[in-house]
């Protein structure tokens, strides 16, 4: 298996191997969560509900649930502490790329200076303390050093280098799971 653990350092250290049964891990667990909550807005019925309650059905469900979930993760290949750890370095890089995008961008900063010089001596320090914490924001959303230092660089590397494709399954998975709570 490529996702393997180094004994020298004992870090986990992600391969494009890895990542890709991650990947493939992950499609069939937006599927199986598709179906099951397609299956629960079907069944919203009062009996229904009484029926569940009653025959252990649902205790049942949670277990064929819990027996897909690890078919999924066999198919894999990914041991489960693997999985973790994958899903763990993906959650906190893409987690970070895509609510960093709430940090201003340069051309934001830019006319924070420029508003800045026109401002009164007190207030030009308050903002220029705000436009050094928004510089700092943007350098941690770009760099990623807190996941480098906690990752290393050659798995944070990799998540980037697939960034498009993670985004694209974290924002399925987010907006299944939101649509489900809405009903």
């Amino acid at each position: 298996m490529g996702a393997a653990v180094s004994a020298a350092q004992n870090d986990f250290l992600l391969t494009s191997e890895g990542l890709d049964r991650y990947l493939a891990y992950q499609k069939q667990m937006v599927q199986l969560y598709s179906r099951l909550i397609k299956q629960a807005g079907q069944s919203k019925s009062p009996a229904r509900d009484a029926q569940l309650r009653r025959g252990g059905e649902r205790q049942a469900e949670l277990e064929k649930l819990a027996v897909e979930q690890e078919r999924a993760r066999a198919q894999s290949g990914l041991s489960l502490e693997e999985l973790r750890r994958v899903e763990q370095i993906i959650r906190e890089v893409i987690g970070k790329r895509i609510y960093g995008l709430a940090v201003p961008e340069e051309d934001s900063v830019q006319r924070m200076e420029e508003m800045k010089a026109k401002l009164p001596p007190q207030l030009q320090q308050e903002t220029a303390k705000s436009i050094a914490e928004i510089r700092i924001s943007q350098d941690a959303v770009k760099r990623l050093a807190a996941e480098r230092a906690k990752y290393g660089n050659a798995s944070v590397d990799l998540v980037l280098s697939r960034e498009p494709e993670l985004t694209q399954s974290w924002k399925e998975t987010m907006m299944l799971f939101a649509n489900a709570a809405k009903k």
